[in-house]
C-alpha cells in the first residue's frame, strides 16, 4: 500500500493524467509494481517518464523507456522505430563501423547494432554467413554490420574480438553483449538477441532460405589454406611416427640392423 501511495503521489506531482490513470489501474487491479520507490522517484520525477507494467515477463516494450527489468536488457526497440528496414552491411573500413555505432536518433537515443567479425580463411565464418544474412527477417529494425577481423587488428581488444566469427551487440559504441563466439545456428542467435534486448523476433521459421545463402555476406572457403593445413598435418604425423619408431627399443634395434645390413652389402661390393 505504501508503494502504491507513493506511485500515486509521484504521478500527481507530474500532473500527467495519462500516467496517473495507468498507476490507478495498477492499484485497482492489485498489480504489484516490479520497481522500487527509488526507481519510481528517479523515473517519474527526475526523468519525467511514465513507467507502467508491460507484460507477464516484465520486459521492456517499444515506446516504454523504463521498467523494472530493463537493467537486464539493452533497450533497442524505442530508437529502432526511427530506423529504416534492417540490412546486412558488409564494410571494409573500421571507421564506418565506428561512425555507425555513434549514431543517435532525433531524441538522442542510441541505435543498437549487431557487428560480426569474420575471417576469410575460417570455415566457421563460412558456415555462419547464411545465418547472419537471415537476421533481418527476424529483427526488421536491427541493423547488422559485418567486417573482416583482419582489417581490425588494432581494434580487436577494444571491440572484444578474441576469434572469428564473433557476433557482438553494440549500443552507443559499447559492447553490450556477446551474442556468439564461433558458429551458432540461427535459432540460437535469435534466442540470444531476444534474451539480451527488448526486441522480439517477428518469425519463428528458422529455415535457412536460398536468399540467405545468396548474400549479402558471402565467404568463399579458402581451399589453398585447407590444402596447406593438410600438408602440414601429414608432415607432423609422419615426423611424430618416425620419432616414435626411433625412440622405442624395437624401433631403434630395427634401424640399427637395417643400417648394418646396408654397410655389409656395400662392403661386399
Amino acid at each position: 500500500m505504501i508503494r502504491a501511495a507513493l506511485l500515486l503521489l509521484f504521478a500527481a506531482l507530474l500532473s500527467d493524467s495519462g500516467c496517473l490513470a495507468q498507476i490507478q489501474d495498477l492499484v485497482r487491479n492489485d498489480v504489484c509494481p516490479a520497481w522500487s520507490e527509488l526507481d519510481t522517484f528517479i523515473i517519474l520525477i527526475l526523468r519525467k517518464q511514465c513507467i507502467r507494467m508491460t507484460n507477464e515477463e516484465a520486459k521492456a516494450v517499444i515506446g516504454v523507456p523504463y521498467d523494472a527489468k530493463t537493467h537486464r536488457f539493452v533497450e533497442c526497440a524505442a530508437a529502432s522505430e526511427e530506423q529504416d528496414p534492417a540490412t546486412v552491411q558488409v564494410v571494409t573500413n573500421i571507421s564506418v563501423v565506428q561512425e555507425a555505432l555513434a549514431k543517435k536518433d532525433k531524441y538522442g537515443r542510441s541505435y543498437c547494432y549487431i557487428v560480426v567479425f569474420y575471417g576469410k580463411g575460417c570455415p566457421f565464418s563460412v558456415k555462419i554467413a547464411e545465418v547472419i544474412n537471415a537476421l533481418p527477417r527476424f529483427f526488421p529494425k536491427l541493423n547488422v554490420m559485418v567486417i573482416d577481423a583482419a582489417l581490425t587488428t588494432k581494434f580487436n581488444s577494444r571491440y572484444g574480438v578474441a576469434g572469428t566469427p564473433s557476433v557482438i551487440l553494440y549500443q552507443n559504441t559499447y559492447n553490450r553483449a556477446r551474442i556468439s563466439s564461433g558458429y551458432a545456428p540461427l535459432k540460437d542467435i535469435v534466442a540470444s538477441i531476444k534474451e539480451y534486448t527488448d526486441l522480439e523476433p517477428v518469425s519463428k521459421n528458422y529455415t535457412i532460405l536460398e536468399s540467405d545463402r545468396a548474400g549479402p555476406l558471402v565467404i568463399e572457403p579458402d581451399e589453398s589454406t585447407r590444402h596447406l593445413y593438410l600438408l602440414i598435418s601429414i608432415f607432423c604425423v609422419s615426423a611424430l611416427a618416425s620419432y616414435s619408431v626411433v625412440t622405442t627399443l624395437d624401433g631403434g634395434h630395427a634401424i640399427a640392423q637395417w643400417f648394418l645390413e646396408l654397410v655389409r652389402r656395400r662392403g661386399a661390393n
